[in-house]
């Protein structure tokens, strides 16, 4: 669905992004993992247009149609949301008029109602709150109206830019069992996360990002077992035990 390959980009003379190529087919979530300053949000904004310099190298494309060049109205037309990190709202607007302003580039009225319905059922909180202005909603709740808002226009690609930062514990299990049910039901997803572990355990392929190169890649499962990503972005470190049995020690959590 989405192919990204040999993408340089620079911040003034500093090259941020080193020539990424990544995939990620339909149907499937895909994680992009990485320390603060790796590049992963780059990555996302620059899929989305949202940069105001084009990638210096490289092609992008989605559905077999190259995207660069295009600005982020036409890129959303095209089927793909950006959920950014921070929970960005309308603060002042309710959280029915947050679901709307979601939905601004469509006319299909029918397929609206339907669509809010849809949200509603995945986060039933909203609909106890619609009339409640979105400011004064809970960080989680937050959260879900982003999600939601971003469903909204009805997308076939979504980028979810951190969807945990700053949520308690059960949140966050709420919040990406509600990812892999939006998955499921038919929604592909590149999704960036510190949290890899709990990312891994949703997505069915992963990249590893370092100082803008992708460094290591295979399918997720495969990631959640690799020693060298447990001990670094895992937060678990392997010791031999006496008679050589082996036992796992956990280290603090990267962050």
């Amino acid at each position: 669905m989405l192919r990204i390959s040999n993408i340089e980009i620079y911040y003034g003379p500093v090259r941020a992004i080193n020539g990424v190529s990544l995939e990620v087919p339909e149907g499937r979530i895909v994680t992009l993992l990485g320390g603060n300053g790796a590049g992963k949000t780059t990555i996302l904004k620059t899929i989305c247009g949202l940069l105001e310099d084009q990638p210096d190298t490289g092609v992008i494309e989605f559905m077999g149609k190259r995207l660069n060049g295009l600005n982020p109205e036409q890129i959303v037309r095209r089927g793909i949301t950006y959920i950014q990190e921070g929970r960005a709202i309308f603060e002042e607007l309710t959280v029915d008029e947050n679901l709307l302003m979601g939905a601004y580039v469509r006319r299909d009225v029918h397929d609206l109602r339907r669509d809010r319905a849809r949200v509603l059922n995945y986060f039933p909180v909203l609909g106890q709150r619609l009339y409640q202005l979105a400011g004064t909603l809970s960080g989680g709740e937050q959260q879900m109206l982003v999600i939601g808002r971003g469903l909204m226009a009805n997308p076939r690609l979504m980028l979810l830019d951190e969807p945990s930062l700053g949520l308690a514990p059960a949140m966050v299990k709420e919040v990406f069992q509600i990812i892999k049910t939006i998955n499921e039901e038919g929604t592909t997803i590149l999704l960036v996360e510190q949290n890899a572990k709990m990312a891994l355990q949703i997505a069915h392929y992963g990249y590893l990002l370092e100082a803008g190169r992708i460094v290591l890649s295979d399918e997720a499962e495969s990631l959640l077992d690799n020693q060298d990503v447990r001990n670094h972005y895992l937060g678990i470190a392997t010791e031999v035990a006496p008679k050589g049995v082996t036992r796992h020690k956990k280290k603090k959590r990267w962050r």
